[in-house]
Formats: structure tokens, sequence, C-alpha cells
């Protein structure tokens, strides 16, 4: 079991490191030429005069861009373009992930025997790899992301009931507060904070408080504000960012995750 774990963990984590970084890649080029193409139209629309024989070259120089954009886009043009530097991280992502979710394995194994709680926390660890990657290029959190979660948390329900009868509505209370309060305080963190932080984030957390409980998403959270402060102290310090620049929160909350794994504080 244990041995199964750590080898999906390894080799899905991986692969939602490439297929997050296409995806992030994907939206930020198909954002740049929407805003080329309406650009080219607005400037076209100024020139009355020009605007037949400037309007058709325009139109065919957006066609091209457009053709252009979608081979670009294509996922094995993306591989081709990631660097040794973005392998390598992509692999440490996947071992330090496929390593905690053993240790994790093994407590619970020798404690409960819950497979159910290894897959919440699998699938949380994958969500929160996925929603890094992304929030880091974008920042932004796709909802498609945090919506599967909730399904699958939806699905899960439907063995625990029949697995774990007796302590069914603690687990149901469990995910309904986790989410509940993680949303509310996230959510008013994000209208304290002037937007210091975003709905993707309050999404997110509150996801994590449904698949996981509060207990590990307050210690996940509070440990990636430890980490994001002294990375955000070392970067000024260092001229690298400003003040008012925006941080991607999402890795943090990742590294909070796997430090609460490493420390067992669920």
């Amino acid at each position: 079991m244990i041995y199964v774990v750590t080898g999906l963990c390894l080799l899905v984590s991986f692969a939602i490191c490439v297929f997050s970084l296409v995806y992030a890649e994907n939206r930020k080029q198909k954002e740049a030429v929407l805003e080329a193409v309406e650009a080219s139209e607005e400037s076209s629309e100024e020139q009355e005069s020009e605007d037949k024989k400037i309007g058709e070259n325009s139109d065919e120089e957006n066609k091209g861009t457009k053709q252009d954009a979608s081979l670009r886009t294509t996922f094995f043009y993306k591989i081709k373009t990631l660097t040794v530097w973005q392998w390598v991280i992509f692999v440490l992502i996947s071992i330090a992930s496929s390593a905690l979710l053993c240790l994790e394995t093994v407590w619970i194994q020798s404690n409960s025997n819950n497979w159910i709680t290894i897959i919440k926390l699998f699938l949380t660890m994958e969500m929160l790899i996925s929603a890094s990657i992304i929030d880091k290029q974008i920042k932004k959190i796709p909802n498609k992301l945090v919506v599967s979660a909730y399904l699958i948390r939806v699905i899960l329900f439907v063995p625990e009931y029949f697995l774990f009868n007796d302590t069914f509505f603690r687990v149901l209370m469990g995910s309904v507060f986790g989410f509940a309060i993680s949303f509310f305080v996230f959510f008013l963190m994000s209208i304290l904070t002037k937007s210091g932080i975003g709905m993707g984030d309050v999404k997110l957390v509150s996801a994590m408080g449904c698949l996981i409980g509060l207990s590990g998403t307050f210690f996940s959270v509070f440990y990636g504000m430890v980490v994001c402060m002294f990375m955000a102290i070392g970067f000024i310090a260092f001229k690298k960012r400003k003040v008012k620049d925006k941080i991607a929160f999402a890795p943090f909350i990742y590294i909070g995750y796997l430090i609460t794994m490493l420390l067992g504080t669920f």
C-alpha cells in the first residue's frame, strides 16, 4: 500500500506540474493575443480614410497571429519549451510531495488504517501543486480546480457513510465547519487587507477546509504565512521586490501544507 501511494503520488505530482504550467502559459498567451487584437481593432477604427487598406491587412495579420498562437499553445509545443530548471523544480516537488505523503500513510496505517483519509490528503496535495504553479504564473486560481475539489469531496462522502457509519456525522460536520470557517475567516482577511489576499486564495483555503478539516487547514495557512513573511522580508531587503508588489500566496500554502504533513499537526 505504501509503495503504491508513493509511486502514484510521484507520477501524478509530476504530471500535474507539467499540465498546470502548460495551462498557465496558454492562458497568459491567449490573453496577450486578445489584447493585441483589441488594440489593432481600436486603432483601425480611428483611421476611417485608411480603414479599407489597413483593415484588410490587419485582418490577415490577426488571422495569422491567431493561427500562430494556436500552434504555440499546443501541449507538446509547450513541453518542448520548458527549461531544465523547470524540470528540476518539478522533480523536486514530486519527490517532496510523495515522500511526505508516504510518511503520513505509514502513520495513518499504524493508527486507523483509514484509506479515505489518505485519498483526501493526496487530493489536497495535488490541488495545491496545481494552484501554486498556476497562481505563480498568472496570479489566478481557476474556479474549475476548486469546484473539482468540492465535487470529489462530496463523492467521498458515499464510501465514508458505508464504511464509517458510526462517525460519519462527525466527519460530515468537520467538512462543513472546515469549509464555512475557512471561507469566512479568509474572506474577512481579504476585505481587511484590501485585496492582499485574493478571492482565489479564499476559495482554495475553503476547499482545503472541506477536504482535510479546519485543523490541517489552519496549520497549513499559518506555516505558509510565516514562510511568506520571511520571503517577503528577504525580497525587500535585497531589493528584488517592492512593498506594494503582489506575491502569489498559493505556493506558500503548499509549503505550509508540506510542513504540516512533516510535523503531523492535522
